[in-house]
Formats: structure tokens, C-alpha cells, sequence
């Protein structure tokens, strides 16, 4: 999903496989593109929307290995090949001078290790700038934790840094720069795993053990007594972190 200056708001359905835009009343436009392999057309997947200071939309589209570009009207601008092999949700990042920030694989993932996940820095005309990899942390797990394990969290601001932590405690990092870190520490109590979400999740455990292992990376670990503080972090366009 992604909202420009005038209130429109973009979605993308990945059962219907549409593009689609809504005013700022909610009531529908237009289906932007189609499916596809031609320019502006998509197929089943979007990684990322984001709108640029000049009004125009981007997409990511994975399967085609590139990302679209739309006009304020919807019809194609550009595209600009990006060839990931990463399906992650809020892959992609808009920062300052329409700057991209795409998360990739920096190499190959290796059992029950965390993947090597990096930023790919590409300018407001597509070229590849640099990649940026996340910080190393004190602490972090070199593990997978599950669904309420221990975890290292990450996200991008649109000023240009990291922010990130472990989440065994309500704490987290902005790293503006190599001088400039700034930590955020809360207090907190620790929210138990009730039984019936306990038996709920051991459940779901249940079914990827059977159905999705030929696809999975990790052993997925027991379940906690309790919640973490905090499961993800992203940053919004005015810099509050959420």
C-alpha cells in the first residue's frame, strides 16, 4: 500500500493480481497495468509501493525482476531491472531525493543461520549507488527465534540510516551516522503466551513442519513463556519510528 500527497491511495491485491487506486474517499479509480510480462505489467507479487516526490508510483515487481514506474495519470513510465532473489515483506525503502533502498541477498542462506539480508542503495535514475549492510549488534542471535523468539530487527528511515535492535528487551538503536548512535530504552512487562495462543502456534508450527519444510531454512525452535517487547520496526515518512 502506498498513499501520495493528494490522499490516493494504491494497493495491490496479490489473490486478484491488480494494481488498483482509490481516492481519498475510498472509492475506486482505476487498475494500473495488468498482468504480464510488457511495460507496466506485473504478474502475482509486489514487494514494495512507494511514491516519489514527483508524484509517480513504484513498484516492485519480483517476478518480472525489475521495478515499474507509473505516472500521476497511471500509465508506465519506466522500468528499471533489479534482479533479487528475496521475497520479503517491506522490501523496499523511499528516501531523501527519491533515493531506493531494496533489500536483497547478499549470499546464500545457510541452515539455522539469519539470512544476509542487505540494502541495495540505487539513485532517483535507477543506477546502483552502493549496498549497505544492516549493523552487527551486541547480542544478536545467530540463530533463528521463531515466531516470539529473539530476534534481530531492522528497518530503514527515509533520513538515510538504520534503525535496529534485539527485541530480548525494549531497546533500540538510530545509527545516524559511525559518531551519531542514538538509543531508545523502554521499560516494560512482559506479556505471557497465553494456552490457547500457545496451542494455536504450536499448531501452525505443526503444519509448516509438514507441509513447508522442503522450503524452510531454520528448525523452528519452542515456543517462549513470554512475548517479546516489540516483533518489527519501520519508520514513516516524517521519521517516527513505529
Amino acid at each position: 500500500i502506498a498513499v501520495n500527497d493528494a490522499g490516493d491511495i494504491f494497493v495491490f491485491d496479490g489473490q486478484a493480481q491488480e494494481l488498483r487506486q482509490y481516492d481519498a474517499e475510498g472509492r475506486f479509480v482505476q487498475i494500473l497495468g495488468g498482468q504480464g510480462e510488457g511495460p507496466g505489467e506485473y504478474r502475482d507479487a509486489s514487494l514494495g509501493l512507494a511514491v516519489r516526490s514527483d508524484g509517480r508510483l513504484i513498484m516492485r515487481d519480483p517476478r518480472n525482476r525489475r521495478l515499474n514506474l507509473y505516472n500521476q495519470d497511471g500509465s508506465f513510465s519506466d522500468q528499471w531491472d533489479l534482479n533479487s532473489g528475496l521475497f520479503t515483506r517491506q522490501s523496499l525503502f523511499l528516501g531523501k531525493n527519491d533515493h531506493l533502498y531494496q533489500k536483497i541477498l547478499t549470499g546464500r542462506p545457510e541452515r539455522n543461520k539469519p539470512w544476509p539480508v542487505a540494502l541495495l542503495h540505487l539513485d532517483e535514475q535507477g543506477s546502483v549507488v552502493d549496498t549497505l549492510r544492516p549493523p552487527t549488534l551486541p547480542g544478536e542471535p545467530t540463530s533463528s527465534g521463531g515466531r516470539f523468539g529473539p530476534d534481530k530487527t531492522w528497518t530503514f528511515s527515509p533520513e538515510g540510516y538504520f534503525v535496529a535492535g534485539v527485541n530480548e528487551s525494549y531497546t533500540f538503536r538510530l545509527y545516524k551516522s559511525e559518531e551519531n548512535v542514538v538509543q531508545i530504552e523502554r521499560a516494560y512487562t512482559p506479556i505471557p503466551l497465553l494456552p490457547d495462543e500457545r496451542r494455536e502456534h504450536e499448531a501452525l508450527n505443526d503444519w509448516y513442519r509438514e507441509y513447508q519444510s522442503q522450503h524452510m531454512t531454520s528448525d523452528i525452535p519452542p515456543l517462549p513463556n513470554e512475548k517479546p517487547p516489540y516483533k518489527n520496526l519501520t519508520v514513516d515518512e516524517r521519521g517516527r519510528i513505529w
